[in-house]
């Protein structure tokens, strides 16, 4: 059911076909293929995920929090960028964090332009 490389287009469009609550236990083998915005099936990864409702918010953090800046840069504008306000907002600390106090391979990837507009987006 999961996606097996980066052009793993079918696989996707067989997981879109289920209930998003079944994606739930998937979420950490998902967002894996979130790392690359490039590859094919990450913004139809992203579309998926943010459907999945709050079940999401713990690995997006996971990933927010880590040490890969491409990542997190992927993540805010595929995946972050889809969530509803409240899902966003339960993200604040950590998109406050990487806007405000961002390490110089997170400023090098963007990471912290991409916080910040999130941050923007919902603070109104």
């Amino acid at each position: 059911m999961l996606p097996t490389h980066k052009s793993d287009i079918a696989a996707v469009e067989e997981i879109a076909r289920k209930p998003a609550q079944i994606l739930v236990p998937e979420i950490p083998k998902l967002m894996v293929w979130l790392q690359d915005g490039n590859w094919p099936v990450a913004r139809p990864i992203a579309n998926l995920l943010a459907g999945v409702g709050e079940a999401v918010i713990p690995q997006v953090s996971v990933v927010l929090k880590g040490d890969d800046p491409i990542w997190k840069y992927w993540c805010i504008e595929l995946l972050v960028a889809r969530l509803p306000r409240s899902q966003v907002l339960a993200l604040s600390e950590e998109l406050r964090t990487l806007s405000q106090r961002p390490s110089s391979a997170e400023i090098a990837e963007e990471v912290n332009a991409a916080a910040a507009r999130e941050l923007s987006r919902v603070s109104g």
